[in-house]
């Protein structure tokens, strides 16, 4: 069994932390399917796959970007183009392509043949184990000046903070600064793209919500 404790960092191989038998979707697919399954399997990158073969990568992040679609539409449409990463690579270059290509996790492939997904939290998950960063402190690398937002803010303005710094969460403080709680992708996402009831199905849009005047605190 691979060890983490006997290798350094710049040892680790992207085989030997990513996810294996990782959740697809085929390009035929709809934007409701996929949101379904973000939702149910609690994740927010899905690789697109034909006959083993990655072509692209839904998110959270390009459902925003893309909200006049209907919930009808193929996710082949609004997917986006991704890395192929090697099982070989090394695990600090593949964090590199991941930064470069502006995505949280991309598809391992091996004979171009999709054999695993390595995501951010993959990565996170194994730096506890690090020689390196053992005896490390959170305040070594934490944020000190924080980007947040208040509770009486809206959550176009959380996806905006969200997008520019390309994270999947946010503080939400009171009036004074104080932390009462947070607000992450996942929930303005169900906020943006909750279907309406008078609309049928190929009508309904992410963009029927529209969030300029949703608050953060009815949602976190």
């Amino acid at each position: 069994m691979f060890d983490l404790k006997a290798i350094a960092i710049d040892k680790l191989l992207v085989k030997d932390i990513m996810t294996q038998s990782p959740l697809t979707a085929d390009k035929g697919e709809t934007v409701s399917q996929m949101i379904s399954k973000m939702r149910k399997n609690k994740v927010r990158e899905i690789p697109i796959v034909e006959g083993g073969k990655p072509l692209g990568l839904i998110s959270y992040k390009a459902l925003l970007a893309r909200r006049n679609v209907p919930l009808t539409a193929k996710v082949e449409h609004i997917m986006i183009p991704c890395p192929n990463l090697e099982e070989d690579m090394s695990v600090l270059h593949a964090a590199e392509e991941l930064m470069l290509a502006g995505v949280r996790g991309a598809p391992v492939v091996r004979n171009h043949k999709m054999v695993g997904f390595l995501s951010r939290t993959d990565i996170i998950r194994i730096l506890p184990q690090v020689d390196e960063l053992k005896g490390r402190q959170v305040l070594d690398f934490m944020s000190k000046t924080p980007q947040s937002v208040t509770e009486k803010e809206t959550i176009r303005k959380a996806q905006v903070i969200m997008k520019g710094l390309d994270e999947k969460g946010l503080p939400v403080v009171d009036d004074i600064g104080l932390l009462i709680g947070a607000i992450g992708m996942t929930e303005i996402m169900d906020v943006m793209w909750s279907p309406k009831a008078s609309k049928p199905p190929n009508e309904i849009k992410g963009s029927d919500r529209e969030a300029a005047d949703i608050r953060v605190g009815s949602v976190m």
